[in-house]
């Protein structure tokens, strides 16, 4: 079996963000984003490995996040600031 690619690039946290702003765009006045606890169901956010951090791993996909970001670019400096951003 082959690399399975992303199904949505991330694009360095601007399609998560686009997410925020539509939900805002069209009435929303709260987001329900993950809960650290439902790794199991994919919906958790929490820190991720960088690029630098990922070892080789053959036919396996699992890719970190750009090196400059820091490992929790997508609920430090992603989720929290779209917390006021809803406001």
């Amino acid at each position: 079996m082959g690399r399975i690619p992303e199904k949505i690039a991330r694009n360095r946290g601007a399609f998560f963000w686009k997410q925020i702003a539509g939900a805002k765009q069209v009435g929303a006045t709260m987001l329900y984003i993950a809960m650290f606890d439902e790794m199991n169901e994919g919906t958790s956010i929490f820190k991720v490995a960088t690029k630098s951090q990922v070892p080789e791993n053959g036919d396996g996909y699992f890719h970190g996040i750009d090196d400059d970001l820091g490992s929790d670019f997508y609920y430090g400096w992603l989720a929290r600031p779209g917390t006021g951003f809803m406001r």
